[in-house]
C-alpha cells in the first residue's frame, strides 16, 4: 500500500514517537528510510542540505588509490595500485590514464559514505561528483561508477574518477570522463579531494611519469559487443543472446556462448557475456533448446542458474515462454544458464503462537520456504474462512493475527504455492 496523504494532515513535535521499525523485505537492520524529494519531480535530494546543524569534524579517509589505462579496445583494468599514503609516484607505460580511490567516511558506516570528490591536474579540475540528488532509477549505475578493491575484491568498493561510456548518472559535474593525458618522460602533478557533506575534506597527492620505453603486454584486436547498439548472438543447435542499447556500460570484448554437456538438466549447460564483469544494467534475453521429458508438464520446466566451480543450482528464473522445446527468458548477469525443472512443493513447518513485543497482540505463525522455484502465493484460513495472512520473505515466517472467537475448536488450513505450481498444504487443529 502507497498513500499520499495531504500536507498537513499529519504534524509531530520533537520527542513524540510516531513508529517503531520494523527489518521485513531486503532491510538489513531495523532503521527509518528517510526522504525528502523534489515536490515536482520526485527525486530524492541529500538530506543534509536540511540539517545544516549537524556537527561532524572527522574528515574522510583515504586507503588504496589505483591508476587504471584502458587497451586498446575494450576494458579498464587496474595498473598499478597505492596506499593512501601522499605523493606517491607511479611510473606508467601509458600515455592516457585513469585513477580511482578507496575512500570512506569514518564518522559512517558506508564507505561510499563521502559527499563529493575531485581531481586536479595542478590548478585545472579534471573530473568531479557530488551527490546533491539522484533519483531511484540510476541506482545501478553504482555498478559503472565503482569497482571492487583487494586481491579478492572482497575489501570494499573504489569510486572510480572517470566515466565509463555507458554510465549516464547524473551526480557528475563536469563533461570530461576523467582522463589524465600524460606528457613523455615528463613528471605530473595531481591531486584527490574528499568531502563530507559539512565541508571536511582529505588532499590526496600525487605524481605521474610516462615512460614510453618500458615493456607493455601486446594486447589482441578483437570483435567487440558495442554498448550503445542492440547485439545479438547465436550459438549451436538454436541458442541465442540479444542484449539491449544500453546493458553494458562500455564496448565488451566478444566471446562464444561456451557449452558442456549436462546428464541432470535438460540441456548443455551454455555461458553467455563471458567477458562481463558487472551486472547488465537492462535484462538481456536468451533462449535455450531442451529435450522435455512426457513425465514433466511443462508449468515445472525452468531456467537454471549454475555455480560454474561446483555446478550447483544458483536460481531458478521462470520463463517468458515455452514454444516446440525452446525456452526464452530473461536474465541480469553473465553466467552458466541452462533447463531445468521443479516437481518440489514447498515446505510448512509447525504453527506456533507468540505475543508481539511492538502491539502485545497474540499471532499465530509458521515458516514456510522454497529452495527451488520460490514461493508464489499462500493461503491460510480458520475453520474454512479465509484469514488476513503477511509474509516475511527475508525470515520465511508467515503470520496472522489470533481470532477471539466462540470456537473452541479451531482448524487451520496452510496452502503455499511455489512459481510452478508445487503445492502443499498442511492441516492444523488447536
Amino acid at each position: 500500500m502507497e498513500l499520499f496523504p495531504d500536507s498537513g494532515r499529519f504534524s509531530f513535535l520533537q520527542g513524540h514517537e510516531i513508529g517503531i521499525s520494523g527489518n521485513t523485505g531486503g532491510s538489513q537492520g531495523p532503521h527509518l528510510h528517510f526522504e525528502i524529494r523534489d515536490r515536482k519531480t520526485q527525486i530524492p535530494k541529500n538530506p543534509f542540505i536540511f540539517f545544516p546543524h549537524i556537527k561532524d569534524s572527522i574528515p574522510p579517509r583515504t586507503r588504496v588509490l589505483s591508476i587504471f589505462k584502458k587497451d586498446p579496445r575494450f576494458d579498464f583494468f587496474t595498473f598499478l595500485d597505492s596506499s593512501s599514503a601522499n605523493n606517491p609516484l607511479f611510473h606508467v607505460n601509458a600515455d592516457t590514464v585513469y585513477v580511482s580511490l578507496f575512500v570512506e567516511d569514518p564518522s559512517g558506516e558506508n564507505n561510499l559514505g563521502i559527499y563529493a570528490m575531485q581531481l586536479f591536474q595542478d590548478d585545472s579540475l579534471l573530473y568531479s561528483f557530488s551527490y546533491d540528488q539522484f533519483s531511484f532509477d540510476e541506482t545501478k549505475y553504482v555498478n559503472a561508477h565503482t569497482h571492487p578493491t583487494g586481491m579478492l575484491g572482497t575489501d570494499g568498493l573504489a569510486h572510480q574518477l572517470f566515466k565509463l561510456p555507458g554510465d549516464r548518472f547524473s551526480v557528475y559535474k563536469e563533461a570530461g570522463v576523467g582522463k589524465m593525458v600524460l606528457q613523455e618522460n615528463d613528471t605530473m602533478h595531481f591531486q584527490l579531494k574528499a568531502f563530507d557533506y559539512v565541508g571536511n575534506f582529505t588532499t590526496l597527492l600525487f605524481e605521474i611519469v610516462y615512460h614510453p620505453g618500458l615493456p607493455s603486454p601486446r594486447q589482441l584486436v578483437r570483435k567487440a559487443i558495442p554498448f550503445d547498439q542492440p547485439f545479438e548472438q547465436k550459438g549451436g543447435s538454436g541458442v541465442k543472446l540479444n542484449v539491449p542499447v544500453f546493458a553494458l556500460y562500455q564496448d565488451l570484448p566478444l566471446t562464444k556462448i561456451g557449452f558442456k554437456k549436462s546428464k541432470i538438466l535438460l540441456s548443455g549447460i551454455y555461458s553467455f557475456l563471458d567477458s562481463l564483469k558487472v551486472p547488465l544494467h537492462n535484462t538481456a534475453k536468451i533462449q535455450i533448446p531442451f529435450q522435455s521429458p512426457p513425465e514433466i508438464e511443462l508449468e515445472k520446466i525452468q531456467l537454471i542458474r549454475v555455480n560454474g566451480k561446483t555446478n550447483n543450482i544458483e536460481e531458478y528464473i521462470s520463463p517468458d515462454t515455452i514454444v516446440n522445446d525452446v525456452l526464452k527468458a530473461r536474465i541480469r548477469k553473465a553466467g552458466l544458464y541452462s533447463v531445468g525443472f521443479d516437481t518440489i512443493a514447498p515446505i510448512v513447518e509447525p504453527i506456533f503462537h507468540y505475543v508481539d513485543t511492538i502491539d502485545q497482540q497474540d499471532y499465530y505463525s509458521c515458516k514456510i520456504s522454497d529452495k527451488q522455484s520460490g514461493i508464489k502465493k499462500y493461503r491460510v484460513t480458520e475453520n474454512q474462512q479465509w484469514i488476513l495472512a503477511s509474509y516475511d520473505a527475508k525470515s520465511g515466517l508467515l503470520r496472522w493475527k489470533k481470532s477471539h472467537t466462540e470456537f473452541r475448536l479451531k482448524t487451520f488450513n496452510i496452502e503455499v504455492e511455489d512459481m510452478c505450481k508445487n503445492k502443499v498444504v498442511l492441516e492444523w487443529r488447536e
